[in-house]
């Protein structure tokens, strides 16, 4: 776009303040060390065509969005949402911390079932982080309604 109004634009940066920075998980992996972060990338031609049509289908899909009712609205993706999906923990009794978490609930059922006796499942259902925390959609949105028991 830069380029289309005259601006010679072949690089672009992002500097992100981190608003969840954790000094003790920047001591180890790989957690950004400090609470500002720069990400920077040189734009190639064809990358700038492919951004290009994809600007221009972004905005046919949200014209045509527009237009209708918010009950008809497409659901976001999954990515889109940040969605992450359930889970299902074995815990031990008097930990708060589950032992090891699963995908699926047969697989944590199998785990369970080679522990001795003081361990149970804990089901952790799945969460849309972008939804339920920065959406400023989420009050219109029937899904976010759905997610919240209707509020």
């Amino acid at each position: 776009m830069l380029r289309k109004i005259g601006f010679d634009a072949h690089r672009g940066e992002i500097v992100a303040i981190l608003k969840d920075h954790s000094k003790t998980k920047a001591k180890v992996g790989d957690h950004p060390p400090l609470p500002v972060y720069r990400i920077s990338w040189d734009f190639t031609d064809e990358d700038i065509e492919a951004m290009g049509k994809w600007l221009v289908e972004r905005f046919k899909f949200i014209e045509k969005c527009e237009e209708l009712p918010d009950d008809e609205l497409p659901m976001c993706s999954e990515e889109e949402r940040w969605h992450k999906p359930d889970k299902w923990a074995v815990m031990k009794k008097g930990r708060k911390s589950a032992l090891k978490l699963f995908d699926s609930a047969e697989d944590a059922q199998e785990r369970l079932d080679s522990l001795p006796s003081g361990h149970y499942i804990e089901f952790r259902p799945g969460v849309d982080s972008k939804c339920s925390e920065y959406c400023s959609a989420a009050p219109f949105c029937s899904h976010y309604r759905e997610m919240n028991g209707g509020e």
